[in-house]
């Protein structure tokens, strides 16, 4: 991803972040733009959402989730 991406990034984290039970902690936002700016925005999404579809009832999807989702 790229500096312009982070927008849309940190908003399709809060959006996903509606349907978890505990939410998710905004600060949190620039971690998982640490660990996951490497990766294309498109396949980072992507992942989420297939992600999402399996853990709604769980904790906020984890970085480590996402990176095997994107097979890294």
């Amino acid at each position: 991803m790229e500096g312009k991406d982070y927008r849309k990034f940190a908003e399709l984290l809060i959006a996903i972040a509606e349907i978890y039970p505990d939410g998710f902690l905004l600060f949190a936002i620039e971690q998982y733009w640490q660990n996951l700016r490497l990766y294309d925005y498109e396949i980072v999404k992507k992942s989420i959402f297939k992600i999402a579809e399996f853990k709604k009832d769980e904790a906020f999807i984890s970085k480590d989730d996402i990176r095997a989702m994107i097979g890294v």
